[in-house]
């Protein structure tokens, strides 16, 4: 784990969006399976690990940490020894203390979505508006089926089993407008 030193905080990735908007400037992505594919080595994640319920029943709090700049945790008899170093050119040392109060047992689970902050009906209402800036015909639909496949799970997103959850109006504005969709046949 390291931090970054104060006002150079570009990472890594930094430099990898600056190379995904180059390639946007030149190549349209309208949707998911076309940012894939403008992406070199792209691919799509489904699942993430739930880490920070995992070890948080094991981290001591760790405030205001401005050095060292790296830690190691090493797993060492049943616990965690921690190294730092102030920066990459130095030696690891052991640290006094430690930030964890034992290894985390078993592994982390499966991260369940949340997709209770997506506003469908105004993302519904933004692509019907906006449906002529798309230069592929069917990025429209591509868009429309995709909330139309979030609105068909609905109800068994709102069971809790997922975390998901939706509001009548939600719902409700959804279906009206894509039963208007489908009178249109837009």
């Amino acid at each position: 784990m390291s931090f970054l030193i104060v006002g150079h905080t570009h990472e890594d990735i930094d430099a990898k969006f600056s190379e995904v908007s180059r390639l946007l400037n030149t190549k349209d992505a309208e949707y998911f399976d076309d940012f894939l594919n403008v992406l070199k080595n792209a691919e799509r994640i489904t699942q993430l690990f739930d880490v920070k319920s995992w070890i948080e029943g094991d981290l001591n709090k760790a405030d205001h940490i401005t050095q060292p700049l790296h830690f190691k945790f090493v797993s060492v008899d049943g616990g965690v020894k921690v190294f730092y170093k102030g920066v990459q050119s130095q030696p690891w040392s052991a640290l006094n203390g430690n930030f964890l109060n034992k290894a985390p047992s078993g592994k982390p689970e499966i991260l369940k979505p949340n997709f209770s902050k997506i506003e469908i009906d105004k993302n519904v209402k933004q692509i019907k508006a906006l449906k002529l800036i798309f230069k592929k015909q069917d990025s429209t639909q591509k868009w429309l089926d995709f909330y139309e496949s979030l609105n068909s799970n609905m109800d068994s997103l709102d069971s809790g089993s997922t975390g998901i959850s939706f509001n009548t109006a939600t719902k409700t504005t959804y279906k009206a407008v894509l039963s208007t969709r489908t009178r249109n046949g837009s």
